[in-house]
């Protein structure tokens, strides 16, 4: 198993099914930024999107990442990277440590950005 999303219609029961896994995963409870149900996420013990993105960088020969996000589980990958873009509508934290924060989703931010600057 690399990971899995549960999506609750209670926080109580996301909250059971983490206290079950998280001795044996990675596990992040959050709510969902746009419908604000209850969102846990199940990935193994040493992996995040920062993991990935840190492996990619060695394969590709990358020297600097730049990246976008929106929730919670880009922190890891945000710390990583030289520039990182919230979206308008990320979670607070997340705009807090940002390089800049961008339109909104709803807005097509990150492909005007990209756009931009490619």
């Amino acid at each position: 198993m690399y990971y899995f999303t549960c999506i609750g219609d209670t926080e109580e029961a996301l909250r059971e099914v983490r206290s079950e896994l998280e001795e044996r995963y990675f596990t992040i409870f959050s709510r969902d930024i746009y419908t604000g149900a209850p969102w846990l996420e199940v990935l193994p013990k040493g992996t995040s999107k920062a993991t990935a993105a840190k492996k990619l960088m060695e394969l590709l020969g990358c020297g600097r990442l730049v990246c976008f996000g929106d929730e919670m589980n880009d922190v890891p990958m945000f710390r990583l990277a030289q520039e990182k873009y919230a979206v308008g509508n990320a979670a607070p934290a997340l705009k807090e440590m940002a390089t800049a924060v961008l339109g909104t989703n709803d807005e097509d931010a990150v492909a005007t950005f990209l756009e931009r600057f490619l």
